[in-house]
């Protein structure tokens, strides 16, 4: 029988109020690239806009983006983002928790979907 999202949780947590789930990259290429420092800022910055219960961040092993390290991906809306740092991605945490677009523009780079790169690039 599968639950509804509503009727989900992870520990304490009420999936039903998720609404981003970011899953950052820890292969070897992205932890030389900073992930390791990117992951705590981000903690810190959903904790500082108290975001908790609607930002969930994941920590993976390798992405396949080894080029593009240190990359990171956002959901439900399937962009992925690379050469992340720890101030880009309390950005991305900021905009995210308050309702703020997420655009292509955050890495200055193209965003990769989950069907390859897209078309549009960052300004």
């Amino acid at each position: 029988m599968r639950l509804k999202v509503s009727e989900q949780s992870m520990g304490s947590r009420d999936l039903g109020k998720l609404q981003h789930h970011i899953v950052l990259c820890l292969g070897s290429s992205c932890m030389k690239n900073g992930a390791g420092s990117v992951a705590e800022g981000m903690r810190r910055e959903i904790s500082s806009q108290q975001a908790k219960s609607n930002i969930q961040l994941s920590k993976t092993s390798c992405m396949g983006r080894c080029s593009d390290a240190c990359t990171l991906a956002v959901y439900p809306q399937g962009d992925w983002f690379k050469e992340m740092n720890e101030k880009l991605g309390k950005k991305l945490i900021r905009r995210l928790s308050t309702g703020q677009a997420i655009g292509k523009r955050l890495t200055k780079h193209r965003s990769y979907s989950m069907h390859g790169p897209n078309a549009q690039t960052d300004r």
